[in-house]
């Protein structure tokens, strides 16, 4: 817990092959769902995924949509996506602000 917001593992994956989703959940029913990639480079950087959008990148940290996501679809899609890769980590950051708190960069195009 940091800044008045807490993280939580929702699911542990391989501890050295699992991909990472991370939940940001603004506690107002909508959420985000963050995925890693690897750009051109191979530099480690994290993207939107699932539903919601367009999502706009804001400098402290936040994501913002066009159209919030509801929490429970942001829920489904994290579900589909471990009843295919039981590698995956899920980690939940609950934060009314929608702060992420990754130090790497968060593309939203």
């Amino acid at each position: 817990a940091t800044a008045g917001a807490g993280a939580f593992v929702l699911h542990r994956g391989d501890a050295t092959a699992g991909a990472i989703l991370i939940k940001v959940a603004m506690l107002d029913g909508t959420a985000v769902c963050i995925g890693q990639a690897r750009d051109g480079n191979g530099t480690l950087v994290w993207h939107p995924v699932g539903p919601g959008g367009p999502w706009h990148a804001v400098s402290d940290d936040r994501l913002i949509a066009e159209t919030p996501a509801p929490e429970r679809e942001v829920d489904a899609y994290i579900r589909r996506q471990r009843s295919f890769d039981s590698d995956l980590w899920v980690i939940e950051i609950e934060d009314r602000s929608g702060r992420h708190f990754l130090p790497d960069p968060v593309l939203t195009v």
